[in-house]
């Protein structure tokens, strides 16, 4: 069942030109430098600390490791951190 949900997702993305990340539930991540991350299509913000975020996805969450982070804005649909970034991650 998931695979046809996939082939479908694929062929809308394709065939009607949407963005990929719309149709298939990703999160967009943009990368400024090693000082900012923006985020958009989250779902939710699990774990913040100076050097650690842990950001809720629709397929797992995102760890954005550094120094010095700091929320700088939130909303719904678009979470912003700076701060000196070092790595991010993934899990399922």
């Amino acid at each position: 069942m998931a695979r046809g949900r996939g082939f479908v997702s694929r062929w809308v993305v394709d065939g009607l030109e949407l963005p990929r990340e719309v149709v298939m539930d990703l999160p967009r991540i943009s990368i400024i430098g090693d000082g900012q991350v923006k985020l958009e299509n989250y779902r939710g913000l699990l774990e913040f600390s100076p050097d650690l975020v842990r950001i809720k996805l629709a397929r797992g969450e995102l760890a954005i490791k550094g120094d010095g982070l700091a929320i700088k804005s939130l909303f719904p649909e678009e979470l912003t951190i700076e701060g000196k970034i070092a790595g991010l991650s993934f899990e399922e």
